[in-house]
C-alpha cells in the first residue's frame, strides 16, 4: 500500500519515479547539445583528438564553459520562468518556494542548481581526464546523487539538500499551462 505524503504547503508530494523521470527526461535533452557543442568544438579546433587529458590547462575551461553554462542556464531560466523543466512539465511536477508565495528567484535557482551539481562540479573542474582516471570521476557523482536520493527521503516534506539550500520544494504540477 502506497503511503501520499505531502510538502509543507499541503500538497501531495511527488514520487521518486516522477522526479527521476524529469530528470532523465532533461537529460535525454541536454546529451545530444552537449554532443553537437564538443562537435563543434573540434570543428573549430578547440578541442584536438589527438590531445589526451589536459592537466589543468587554462584552455580547458574554454573547452568546458558551454557544458557548463548551457545547463545552468536552461535549468534556472525554466525554475524562475515557470517552476519546470521540460522534463518535469512531462512528469506533472514543478519547483516553487518553500514559503509557497511563487516562483524561485535567480538566486535562489542558481543556488539550487549549485547545489545539485555539488562535488560533481568540483571534480569535473579539477580531475585530470586522461586515461584511466576518467573513470573514477563517476564515484563522486553517483555518491553525490546517493546523497540528494537520501536527503530526499530523510526530510519529513521531501525536500533534499538542494531544495534545503534554496528554499524551494517539488510539488505535484495540478495546473495546466
Amino acid at each position: 500500500m502506497s503511503v501520499t505524503k505531502a510538502t509543507a504547503g499541503g500538497e501531495p508530494r511527488p514520487s521518486d519515479d516522477r522526479r527521476a523521470a524529469a530528470y532523465v527526461v532533461d537529460l535525454v535533452i541536454f546529451v545530444p547539445i552537449l554532443w553537437a557543442i564538443f562537435a563543434v568544438q573540434v570543428w573549430l579546433g578547440i578541442i584536438r583528438p589527438e590531445l589526451s587529458g589536459w592537466d589543468l590547462d587554462p584552455t580547458a575551461l574554454i573547452v568546458d564553459l558551454p557544458h557548463l553554462i548551457v545547463p545552468a542556464v536552461y535549468f534556472i531560466g525554466c525554475w524562475t520562468r515557470s517552476g519546470r523543466t521540460i522534463g518535469m512539465r512531462l512528469c506533472g511536477i514543478r519547483v516553487v518556494r518553500d514559503d509557497g508565495l511563487g516562483l524561485l528567484t535567480v538566486r535562489a535557482a542558481l543556488k539550487r542548481w549549485l547545489a545539485l551539481q555539488g562535488v560533481v562540479l568540483i571534480v569535473f573542474l579539477l580531475i585530470d581526464r586522461s586515461g584511466d582516471l576518467w573513470f573514477w570521476v563517476e564515484i563522486p557523482k553517483m555518491a553525490w546523487l546517493g546523497f540528494l536520493y537520501w536527503s530526499i527521503h530523510r526530510d519529513p516534506l521531501g525536500r533534499g539538500f538542494h531544495d534545503r539550500v534554496s528554499g524551494s520544494r517539488v510539488i505535484r504540477d495540478t495546473g495546466v499551462s
